[in-house]
């Protein structure tokens, strides 16, 4: 029986997880760890308790942790010391225990700092990644200025560095995967499986009902990563082309949902509940999923028989002064054109006009 660390920062990466404590480590022992850098992360952590999915589960208050490294000269020379020395880490309760497996995906300062400590515990310690969806598949591992400090300063002292650690690539499609890491499938996840129900009653999905046919997903590129991009004018327009009662958006978590009232849209009083858990589970198939670039419409679509129609709409907006969106909006086109997810994409598309989300 191997002891595994798993962090997690979002809640398809917890689903992800979920899915491997059931099916890859079901007889391992797993520690969740879940940051706060998701909506309602400590109440969620408390209900993965009650349920006691995990061996052990903790909340990861580590959102102030960063902030406060960005803003204090004195704290970010303190992490550096952490990181090289793996002593004296963040005092979190998971960080006290030996494993024998660290599974990660956002490559942060404080994770390094928790896998020095961990390092100091097992010089062995293997390290593994996990996908956060389709478009994760590319994400490469980066230097940050601080590594150029801490990884020669721990090979002097004989200590392997984060990277050096690292063996595989958690994932559900590894036929896609082209990085240096070893890529393991993670199991399809069935809709009357553990993980579907485990997560139908972990966010209490019975009251998101859709008897709408159109399903706007919001992204956060009109207030985010650069320039509006006239999202809200594109969904306006979708409303008016279909019937604004035929349509409801789905906001994203960092969005406000003030702003698509005040349009007069309808607005999915669910958007709080992960749609993943909502979509795993369900038929959708009858329905039209309609989003600029959000990433979310694919990550269950891809895994179902039955699948929705789905409309990438960012052609119709304007990503000149937003390179985080055009830079997500090339990782898509990408997507759409792999060969070999052909039959998987089959119904979706990114049209040039907004008639042809007509049914």
């Amino acid at each position: 029986m191997k002891k595994i660390l798993c962090v997690c920062n979002t809640y398809f990466q917890l689903i992800g997880m979920i899915q491997l404590k059931t099916t890859l480590f079901q007889q391992d022992e797993l520690t969740a760890v879940f940051t706060d850098h998701s909506k309602d992360a400590e109440q969620t952590v408390d209900r993965l308790n009650a349920r006691s999915i995990f061996e052990h589960c903790y909340l990861w208050k580590s959102k102030k942790q960063l902030a406060l490294q960005t803003s204090s000269r004195r704290e970010n020379i303190s992490v550096i010391i952490k990181e090289i020395s793996g002593l004296s880490g963040f005092g979190n309760l998971f960080e006290n225990e030996f494993y024998d497996e660290l599974i990660y995906y956002n490559q942060f300062d404080n994770l390094k700092v928790v896998f020095a400590e961990l390092y100091e515990k097992n010089p062995q310690i293997k390290v593994s990644r996990f996908e956060e969806g389709i478009f994760s598949y590319a994400d490469g591992e980066y230097l940050a200025k601080k590594d150029k400090i801490v990884n020669p300063l721990r090979k002097i002292l004989g200590k392997k560095t984060l990277l050096e650690c690292q063996q595989n690539f958690y994932c559900f499609y590894p036929e896609l995967y082209e990085g240096h890491l070893n890529p393991v499938q993670i199991p399809r996840i069935e809709a009357d499986g553990k993980t579907a129900q485990v997560l139908s009653k972990l966010f209490d999905t019975s009251t998101a009902v859709y008897p709408q046919k159109y399903i706007f997903f919001s992204s956060v590129f009109d207030f985010e990563g650069g320039a509006p991009v006239g999202e809200l004018e594109v969904i306006k327009k979708a409303a008016a082309l279909v019937g604004s009662e035929n349509l409801i958006v789905k906001v994203h978590p960092r969005d406000s949902i003030d702003r698509f009232v005040s349009a007069g849209l309808n607005v999915d009083k669910n958007s709080a509940i992960p749609w993943e858990a909502i979509q795993l589970g369900r038929d959708f198939s009858n329905h039209v999923f309609l989003t600029v670039n959000s990433g979310s419409v694919l990550s269950v679509s891809m895994l179902q028989e039955k699948k929705p129609k789905i409309h990438f709409l960012y052609k119709l907006c304007d990503l000149s002064g937003n390179p985080s969106a055009a830079a997500n909006t090339k990782k898509i086109n990408e997507i759409l054109s792999e060969a070999r997810l052909k039959d998987k994409l089959s119904d979706v598309d990114a049209p040039e006009t907004l008639d042809a989300i007509l049914d």
